[in-house]
């Protein structure tokens, strides 16, 4: 199920291996059922077409995952069906504030970051971890125990930043398996639902087209291309 992440975590992790075992499936689990609920969603706006309602639920769970450049394209996509909506006019309006905030935060912790300040370096990895740029985040700690040494703090959220993708890599190795079993056994409800949980938690930066094509080959009248294509518009060139 979590092969190869497991086997990346017990690698990887310094704790006995019955220990990771364990925790690592609590915390995949964990992971797992905080896409439940978008898949859902975005299952019925690619089977029985987008709403305003939906978009908007979307956006607030990208907001609950404090994802809000994410967030800011789903509310868009409910005011492209409602320009007046005023839950979608005030969730971009927040999510953008947020981002700003963000942002100028990321900006002054780099600023103030130096031998005599390893937190600054912290502080704008994380941001930036969390705005959905791992590879950044850990390019940031990088340099920074390269120039200042092994310092237990960058150390340690470098550690817990590579932990956190091994998570989200077997949380994602599982869905996958759900994908291709719902192909193989032509089960339409699963393999939708579980591309539209993938999609979430990859943030929409997955190249979704080959996986799509994969689900039309196996499920031509059940959904339309295009509307698919839509709904799980990979999004990265977004700005953040």
């Amino acid at each position: 199920m979590i092969a190869l992440a497991m086997a990346a975590w017990l690698a990887w992790s310094p704790e006995p291996a019955v220990q990771n075992r364990k925790t690592l499936e609590a915390m995949v689990e964990i992971r797992l059922s905080e896409s439940v609920e978008a898949g859902q969603i975005l299952a019925r706006i690619a089977k029985d077409g987008p709403t305003v309602g939906l978009w908007n639920a979307l956006a607030r769970d990208f907001t609950t995952q404090a994802k809000p450049v994410q967030a800011i394209y789903c509310h868009n996509q409910a005011l492209g069906l409602d320009p007046k909506n005023e839950e979608a006019l005030a969730g971009v309006q927040k999510a953008k504030d947020k981002l700003v905030f963000l942002k100028k935060q990321a900006e002054r912790y780099r600023e103030k970051a130096g031998a005599d300040n390893l937190s600054g370096y912290c502080s704008q990895a994380a941001i930036v971890f969390h705005l959905g740029k791992p590879k950044i985040a850990l390019d940031i700690l990088s340099r920074a125990i390269g120039e200042h040494g092994q310092d237990s703090e960058l150390v340690g959220l470098q550690n817990t930043f590579q932990q956190g993708l091994l998570i989200d890599r077997a949380a994602m190795e599982f869905l996958f398996k759900g994908f291709n079993e719902g192909l193989k056994e032509k089960n339409f409800e699963d393999a939708l639902t579980n591309l539209s949980r993938i999609y979430f938690l990859s943030l929409g930066m997955l190249k979704t087209e080959p996986l799509i094509d994969k689900l039309i080959r196996a499920f031509p009248e059940k959904l339309d291309k295009s509307r698919l294509m839509q709904t799980l518009k990979p999004l990265t060139d977004l700005k953040s």
